[in-house]
């Protein structure tokens, strides 16, 4: 009876592990979604000429870098989540 609780409370806390992780990926993906807004109001302001080149060319390569960023911790993520994935497998029907 004890291993079957104490089993149940592992899968418990992966299901748990494996919530957290969508969020955090979802989280990860909105901050790409803000980042390309605001590249995109960038270079309207660019077009429009509210900003010159000099202004546009730094703030162009920094949202560049954080994008860069952010794909590479999306792509970090991802590899560590496929492990919490392959943990808990088709077991989700079984109730908790």
């Amino acid at each position: 009876s004890a291993c079957l609780v104490g089993s149940g409370d592992v899968y418990k806390r992966q299901v748990l592990s494996h919530c957290n992780s969508l969020a955090y990926e979802q989280q990860l993906r909105q901050s790409v979604q803000q980042l390309k807004s605001r590249l995109m109001n960038l270079v309207n302001e660019y077009q429009t000429g509210k900003i010159d080149s000099k202004v546009y060319s730094e703030g162009e390569a920094a949202i560049l870098a954080e994008l860069s960023r952010l794909a590479q911790e999306i792509n970090k993520h991802k590899r560590g989540s496929e492990q919490t994935n392959a943990n808990i497998g088709l077991g989700l029907g079984l109730g908790l």
